[in-house]
């Protein structure tokens, strides 16, 4: 498996890297955003470790290449100094697969790596997930209930998919939004648009959808 390091410390990335080798991983680091951007089409990383604040970039710009012109879902782990909980919590709700405040024990990181990638891979190696008697296809992103199809506009579909990967987690609208608009329109999306969606979703699935609101904040999809 190939991990991607981005991360401007060459001499921290460098001990990462050489960690990771030593425990059968082939890595590709890089100590720059622009050496990532020139490389990347040459690798398919499994997983990335993310410094926060690189040098000559920020990480929405990165965030965003990586979203675009690779697997939507691969994973990505942030490196960070940062260690207060309303920064854990954002990034997590954000985008990030996991949260690692440097520095960070050797044993711990190759922990954490494992972690994420066994949750990745499983959910990779399944083709389809059954809530009730609705079934959601990963692959060709069909939904039927009952044997018979139900086509969905592409956003309901989408939103529909995060729930059905993310059952039993409590999700806010604020994270639903930058789930599945981003990275190109979730600014321009209000929770106005969000609750016209999940109506006509919950139509539209009748009542093999069984998603439950909180508070009118936060969703939850029980089994």
């Amino acid at each position: 498996m190939n991990i991607a390091i981005i991360e401007d410390d060459k001499i921290f990335a460098s001990k990462i890297a050489k960690k990771l080798e030593r425990n059968k991983y082939t890595t590709s680091v890089f100590n720059s955003s622009k050496s990532f951007y020139e490389s990347k089409r040459d690798i398919e990383p499994d997983l990335y470790l993310m410094d926060l604040q690189l040098n000559d970039d920020t990480w929405f710009n990165i965030i965003n290449h990586i979203r675009n012109n690779n697997k939507e879902y691969t994973p990505i782990i942030i490196l960070s100094w940062y260690n207060d909980t309303e920064s854990k919590v954002y990034w997590l709700d954000l985008w990030a697969d996991d949260y690692i405040t440097k520095p960070v024990p050797p044993e711990e990181l190759l922990a954490r790596i494992r972690s994420v990638l066994r949750r990745h891979n499983k959910l990779e190696s399944t083709t389809e997930i059954k809530v009730w008697e609705l079934i959601f296809n990963l692959i060709n992103k069909k939904v039927t209930i009952w044997d018979k199809e139900v086509r969905l506009p592409k956003k309901e579909n989408q939103i529909l998919e995060y729930f059905i990967t993310n059952k039993w987690k409590i999700i806010s609208k604020e994270t639903l939004i930058k789930k599945v608009w981003w990275p190109n329109d979730f600014l321009y999306i209000t929770e106005n648009t969000i609750n016209a969606t999940m109506s006509k979703l919950r139509k539209r699935l009748w009542n093999n959808f069984n998603l439950k609101t909180k508070i009118w904040q936060w969703y939850i999809l029980e089994d």
